[in-house]
């Protein structure tokens, strides 16, 4: 809806509706990769009850209501995921993608959002760290990150770069340790 909005405003903001780029970190990557790629078509098993009660995707509309065509050209991955490597088969979007290797927070390849610290927090509870590991599961979806995505991609003839970052984790401009800026900041 926010992309419909500012292209019915296309003339003032100098907008081509044909060549539209989204980026985002976190989950602002997850909203752009998932504006791109998601439709009513391939929603996943995860969230088809959650999507039943919102109703169809293609009818969200802002009021008032804007039916503007777009394309999305690329999208910008800083450190996303997708529930659902599949939903790629949608859209000829390409993707670029930059996400620390041990990212706790968005895994890196599959896994669960903030394991490292929902496992912590549930550490304590009867049966310990298997518990914690259980329920770390049934609370939180399993995504699938940016080597995962590129790897979607590339298995079916999307253009996808990914750039992995060793020694960062989720983010890529600050030492998480010491909250200073690091050499990829400049």
């Amino acid at each position: 809806a926010a992309i419909r909005y500012l292209l019915s405003h296309r003339v003032t903001y100098r907008i081509d509706p044909d060549k539209i780029f989204l980026a985002g970190c976190s989950a602002g990557a997850i909203v752009a990769l998932n504006t791109a790629f998601l439709n009513d078509s391939n929603i996943p098993e995860s969230m088809k009850e959650v999507a039943a009660k919102l109703g169809p995707l293609s009818s969200i509309q802002v009021t008032p209501a804007y039916d503007e065509p777009f394309t999305i050209r690329s999208v910008g991955n800083m450190w996303g995921a997708v529930l659902d490597p599949e939903i790629l088969k949608s859209s000829p979007t390409s993707v670029i993608s930059f996400h620390g290797a041990y990212d706790p927070v968005v895994p890196y390849g599959e896994g669960i959002p903030f394991e490292p610290f929902v496992k912590e927090l549930l550490r304590e509870m009867p049966g310990g760290s298997w518990a914690g590991s259980y329920l770390a599961k049934k609370v939180m979806p399993v995504v699938y990150g940016s080597s995962c995505v590129d790897a979607e991609a590339k298995k079916i003839g999307k253009l996808s770069e990914l750039h992995s970052y060793n020694i960062h984790k989720h983010t890529l401009v600050r030492n998480e340790d010491t909250g200073e800026l690091n050499e990829l900041h400049e």
